[in-house]
């Protein structure tokens, strides 16, 4: 009895929504009525569409409420709004199935302290760098770096280790710790200009031209960007944000971002920095600019050839 039962339900939802080329025909229909704006009887319906007079009542008085309108001049009419003209095919098609997604609610939360870091990398060392932060985003990964720096006073100082810790747990620890900090990183490319060599005169920049030699350089820019929040200034909103400012500043810092922002750095750098700068090679410079509440501040790697 419940299988028949389903059956007859599963028989009444494909009744309903009617068959993809009925869907088709009805918003060919319809959009020709919005376009030249004339009206149309249930009659209409029935022939161009297939539908039931029981499917077209449905559908009107539900999913189309926002589009049909009873027309004045004549009994048992309809017309479409023009706004119908600016639904596509595939927003038809979900308008008239019977499966509703729940109305979405949000959970509202602010930072009043985030610290972000981006590196500025040649594109063509994008896939290099990719590659070196997406190992980072497994378990198995964090682990084994974490293992590799247990006698960092670095890592200490930024996940202190409890009395009696196994090296297991605390390595866990730290690996959780990582993940509720960086879930992903963003990149955007920007084009530029870069002087290659000391500066030099208009004569003196040809003649390194003659000699292959660059000076000006257009190159396009791979910025990848981390946004870390401050888990201290996290605050819970209701229904609606409270705009209201952030909370006082103390000595330039605010005291309970000071913690988050060392953990945040340590951490940061122990893992992701030296994962880039690892398998980047050819470049004399690595840009990599923080801002914190603490200001902003730009750190460069240069190559040393000693």
């Amino acid at each position: 009895m419940l299988s028949l039962n389903i059956f007859k339900c599963l028989s009444a939802d494909r009744e309903i929504m009617g068959t993809d080329e009925s869907q088709r025909a009805a918003f060919d229909f319809l959009r020709k009525h919005a376009k030249e704006q004339t009206t149309f009887t249930v009659t209409d319906v029935e022939a161009k569409t297939k539908w039931s007079e029981g499917t077209w009542k449905t559908y009107r008085s539900k999913q189309f409420k926002s589009y049909i309108r009873v027309a004045t001049e004549a009994k048992g009419a309809f017309c479409v709004d023009p706004s119908f003209l600016r639904l596509s095919l595939e927003d038809f098609r979900a308008l008239t199935t019977q499966v509703r997604k729940p109305v979405v609610t949000w959970s509202r939360a602010t930072y009043d302290h985030v610290v972000s870091y981006e590196f500025l990398l040649p594109l063509t060392k994008e896939d290099k760098l990719r590659t070196a932060l997406d190992d980072l985003f497994y378990r198995d990964t964090l682990e084994q770096r974490t293992r590799e720096i247990l006698s960092k006073p670095a890592l200490a100082e930024a996940v202190s280790r409890i009395d009696g810790e196994a090296d297991d747990i605390y390595v866990s620890r730290v690996v959780t710790l990582i993940a509720g900090l960086i879930g992903g990183y963003s990149v955007s490319h920007v084009s530029g200009r870069f002087r290659a060599d000391a500066i030099a005169s208009r004569a003196e920049a040809a003649s390194m031209l003659v000699d292959r030699r660059r000076y000006l350089v257009d190159e396009t820019t791979a910025v990848v960007r981390f946004i870390i929040p401050c888990r201290s200034s996290r605050l819970i909103h209701g229904d609606v944000f409270d705009l209201k400012g952030p909370e006082a500043i103390v000595d330039g810092v605010p005291r309970a971002a000071a913690t988050d922002v060392g953990v945040i750095r340590r951490l940061f750098f122990l893992f992701f920095v030296e994962a880039v700068v690892g398998p980047i090679q050819g470049e004399d410079e690595i840009w990599l600019l923080e801002d914190s509440p603490y200001g902003r501040r730009l750190y460069t790697l240069s190559r040393s050839d000693d």
